[in-house]
């Protein structure tokens, strides 16, 4: 018997999702970069005094938002290296980085 597989006619003409810059969400690299980040998760900022830490993940984050253009490749990065969900993962991002501003001015 040879059967054909039936596959739906979904639409192709859905705009793609606009690129999001990481500087939309996370404070400017140069703030980020000004930041000493232990590796134990002891995040100091020299030029305001404040020191605040943060855990093994959230140290990662640090590191890849000073240096990551886009948002979604800083989603994918985390992905591969956390192999998590993207939604998951961009949810809290977007937490960890609201607190970050408020924290770094």
């Amino acid at each position: 018997m040879n059967m054909k597989l039936i596959t739906p006619n979904l639409p192709t003409d859905t705009p793609p999702r606009p690129r999001i810059s990481t500087r939309d969400w996370f404070p400017e690299a140069n703030l980020l970069r000004r930041l000493a980040i232990s590796e134990t998760g002891f995040i100091f900022d020299p030029v305001s005094g404040q020191s605040f830490s943060t855990g093994e993940t959230g140290v990662a984050v640090l590191k890849l938002a000073r240096d990551t253009e886009w948002l979604d490749d800083l989603i994918q990065q985390l992905c591969t290296e956390y192999d998590g969900n993207p939604g998951q993962i961009e949810r809290d991002l977007q937490d960890f980085a609201a607190r970050l501003k408020e924290l770094i001015k």
